[in-house]
C-alpha cells in the first residue's frame, strides 16, 4: 500500500501460537530458514485464520512495561492532531502530568504578562509538541520506570491490547484497575508464609 508518497509495509510475525503485526517503511524479507519443519507447518496452517483490516488503518503501538510488576503503558506512534492544537489537553489525555503543569505555568505567566506573549508561547508550544510528541511519550514512559518492550501494529488501541495479551497474558495496562487477589491466592499465600515460619 502507498500512503501519500511513503510506502507502508505490514509484516505479520508469529510467536508462541499468536500472530502480531508491525508496520515498516521499507520491505523486509523473511522465511522459515531457522524454523523446524513441524513449526513451519503449524505456522502455515494457523496463518489461514488470520484476518486483516484495511491496510491504511493500521498503526504501530509501542508498549513499555515494568519488569517486576508487569504493568504496561501503550501509545500510538501516529501523530495526534490534538497535540498540534491544544498541547495541555493532549498531555492530559496521555497522563503527562509534569510537562502539562509546566505548560500551564508558561501559559499563566505569559497571559498575565501580555496577550501577545501568550499567543507567541502557544505557537511555540504547538510547534514543539508537534515535533516531539512521540519522544515525549517515550521519555515519560522511561521516567515512570517502564522499559521499551514491544511494538505491534493494529487498527486501534483495544485490538493492540488484546493482541498483546495473547503474547503476555499477565500484563495489566496503566489505566486498568488492579486485579484483586482471589481467596484461593490469599489462602495459598498464607499457607506459604506459615510454612516458612
Amino acid at each position: 500500500y502507498e500512503a501519500d508518497v511513503d510506502p507502508v509495509w505490514l509484516l505479520t510475525f508469529w510467536r508462541n501460537g499468536a500472530f502480531f503485526h508491525q508496520r515498516y517503511a521499507t520491505p523486509l524479507r523473511g522465511g522459515f530458514d531457522h524454523c523446524p519443519p513441524d513449526t513451519s507447518l503449524e505456522i502455515v496452517g494457523a496463518f489461514r485464520s488470520v484476518s486483516y483490516g484495511p491496510l491504511p488503518s493500521y498503526e504501530n503501538f509501542e508498549i513499555f512495561r515494568e519488569i517486576k510488576a508487569k504493568v504496561a503503558g501503550i501509545h500510538s506512534t501516529r501523530p495526534d492532531p490534538l497535540a498540534t492544537t491544544l498541547p495541555p489537553l493532549w498531555m492530559l489525555n496521555h497522563r503527562l502530568y509534569f510537562p502539562m503543569v509546566g505548560v500551564l505555568v508558561a501559559y499563566g505567566v505569559t497571559l498575565l504578562t501580555h496577550w501577545s506573549f501568550f499567543l507567541a508561547a502557544h505557537l511555540l508550544l504547538v510547534i514543539y509538541t508537534r515535533r516531539a510528541q512521540i519522544n515525549l511519550l517515550r521519555s515519560y514512559q522511561l521516567y515512570r520506570d517502564r522499559l521499551y518492550w514491544h511494538t505491534l501494529a493494529e487498527t486501534d488501541e483495544l485490538r493492540a491490547r488484546a493482541n498483546y495479551r495473547l503474547l503476555d497474558p499477565d500484563v495489566r495496562f496503566v489505566d486498568e484497575p488492579a486485579k484483586k487477589p482471589s481467596r484461593r491466592r490469599k489462602k495459598a499465600k498464607a499457607a506459604e508464609e506459615a510454612e516458612k515460619a
